[in-house]
């Protein structure tokens, strides 16, 4: 019998499981594992609702449902088996690898661990920084947001509440244009001045979102202008303490609630024998997704630096690994019927952003628009995911559920 096990269940690996459960179905020689850590896949996309989300409009419970896919409602009778562990060893060389207390042997091996903040650029990003890498880290955001308001409106002489954003990606971004319907209600809450709460981006190049152009940039700047977001660009972070940020044109700011959306790192992988990667921690693979110097191993979304034709990195966004995941069950089904899969190429593309309330940018290969359609063209492709994971009438409940909890700050 052969085994394949997948370890990560964010949206590669658990596109790439339940493509190779369509394929092997009925084979009963090949018997399919799901590794992850937790119980269920996590809708990272939505994390910055969940940080922004007032429970005066809806419960913790709520919000949770909203971003939290139980893994049994997936899998549900599939024929594949879950292990819920972390990864603890890796032997490629005897092809074994350990969860928890379990050693498991396997035939292929696809990593979809996805990546971690890191934090190794700045001094006390570690000790003092909030990010939004999971459902723990959102809420606390929120519960930090909360305090600083409601502590700042006992302080008769109290003046400006700051939030600080360091970093001007994709995160970045849509945390900062939501934040400010969340300060709104705060505000009205706590009765605190909102002229005296500001949101600041800290961006250390000279535009928002890099990756995605100079025009992509622009349109996201005037919403976030108009939204009352201030944007300083050149501001390179060097230094955190419990108060301030110190930039390296020595300037120094600052903060009630600082949040990290600086830099990722591949998830770690523990072993005896040492994987190619990059400066970041991702696994080189090669045009099939196949971790180079490594037998019958896979990599795929942000544990894999995965370049285009023009030797590039393809971008790094949920949509871009759930495509890989699909592909890596194509290319090792190929592999295993002794045919040679077509190389990895990156599919249809298409950037949705929003930014704050009902407004988006949505980009492709050939145009760009701004506006409420884009907005719906960014739920449509979240219903669509959920559609490949849990069928047409759930995926449809998961999209209006969220309409409903996450428009109720807008």
């Amino acid at each position: 019998m052969k085994k394949i096990i997948v370890v990560g269940a964010g949206f590669a690996g658990l596109n790439a499981i339940l493509e190779l459960e369509k394929r092997f179905r009925k084979n009963l020689e090949v018997s399919l594992t799901l590794v992850d850590r937790e119980d269920y896949h996590l809708f990272t996309p939505n994390l910055y609702e969940v940080a922004t989300a007032e429970e005066e409009f809806t419960s913790v419970a709520q919000v949770k449902s909203s971003v939290v896919l139980p893994l049994s409602q997936i899998i549900g009778r599939k024929r594949i088996v879950f292990i819920k562990g972390e990864l603890t060893e890796l032997d490629s060389q005897a092809r074994k690898l350990k969860v928890g207390i379990r050693t498991l042997e396997y035939d292929y091996l696809i990593l979809a661990l996805g990546d971690r903040p890191d934090f190794s650029r700045v001094e006390g990003a570690q000790e003092y920084a909030l990010t939004l890498s999971g459902l723990p880290g959102a809420l606390r955001i929120r519960n930090a947001l909360e305090f600083a308001v409601q502590a700042a409106s006992h302080e008769v002489q109290r003046g400006t509440l700051r939030v600080v954003v360091v970093g001007g990606g994709y995160v970045a971004v849509k945390f900062a244009g939501e934040l400010k319907s969340f300060l709104d209600i705060l505000s009205w809450k706590y009765g605190y001045p909102r002229e005296r709460l500001e949101i600041m981006i800290a961006e250390s190049s000279d535009r928002l979102v890099t990756g995605l152009g100079k025009d992509f940039g622009r349109q996201v700047l005037e919403r976030l202008t108009a939204l009352g977001v201030r944007t300083e660009f050149h501001h390179h972070a060097v230094k955190f303490d419990h108060h301030f940020v110190e930039f390296l044109n020595g300037e120094r700011m600052s903060y009630d609630v600082l949040v990290w959306s600086l830099g990722t790192a591949a998830s770690s992988l523990p072993g005896p024998m040492v994987l190619p990667k990059t400066l970041a921690g991702r696994l080189e693979v090669d045009e099939y997704l196949k971790v180079k110097q490594a037998a019958n191993i896979f990599a795929a979304g942000n544990m894999a630096q995965v370049l285009d034709r023009h030797g590039q990195p393809v971008p790094r966004s949920a949509a871009v690994a759930a495509e890989q995941g699909r592909y890596v069950a194509q290319a090792l089904t190929c592999l295993m019927q002794n045919q040679k899969p077509r190389a990895y190429s990156l599919g249809f593309y298409a950037v949705t952003l929003r930014v704050g309330g009902k407004w988006g940018v949505l980009q492709t290969r050939r145009w760009l628009l701004a506006g409420y359609f884009a907005y719906w063209a960014d739920l449509y492709f979240h219903f669509r995911h959920y559609w490949r994971l849990l069928g047409f009438g759930p995926a449809v409940r998961y999209v209006f559920r969220e309409k409903e909890i996450f428009s109720r700050n807008d």
